[in-house]
C-alpha cells in the first residue's frame, strides 16, 4: 500500500512538472539580440556583421551613419555586433570616416563632430 501511495505521488509531481507554461502573448526571434538601439541601427549593425570578413569594405558601415546618430549607439552595437567593427576603434573610426569619405559628408553623426 505504502509502495502505491509512493507511485501517485511521484505520478502527481511528474505530471505538474509536465505542464506547458501558459502562452504570455509574446513572440521572440530566436536571432534576436535585445540593444535598445533603434530597428534601423540594429538592423544595420546586423548587416555589417554578416559581411564576410574576407569581402568587407568600409562602403559596408555606410548604413550605419544613417541608423546610428550618436557614439552611444555606436557603442551599444559594436557590443551586441562586435563582428561589424572587427575591433575598431570607434571615435577614430567615425572621424576618419567622415573626413575621408564624401558620401558621408552629411551624415548626422559626421555633422554633429
Amino acid at each position: 500500500m505504502k509502495m502505491l501511495g509512493a507511485f501517485l505521488l511521484v505520478a502527481v509531481l511528474l505530471t505538474g512538472c509536465s505542464e506547458e507554461p501558459e502562452p504570455t502573448g509574446q513572440t521572440f526571434d530566436s536571432d534576436s539580440r535585445s540593444t535598445g538601439l533603434s530597428t534601423g541601427c540594429e538592423n544595420s549593425f546586423r548587416a555589417a556583421a554578416q559581411v564576410d570578413p574576407m569581402q568587407d569594405t568600409l562602403k559596408d558601415l555606410y548604413p550605419l551613419f544613417d541608423h546610428c546618430t550618436s557614439i552611444k549607439d555606436w557603442k551599444i552595437g559594436d557590443q551586441a555586433f562586435p563582428e561589424a567593427l572587427d575591433g575598431a576603434a570607434i571615435r577614430p573610426l567615425i572621424k576618419t570616416m567622415c573626413r575621408t569619405h564624401k558620401p558621408l559628408k552629411d551624415a548626422v553623426l559626421c555633422l554633429k563632430l
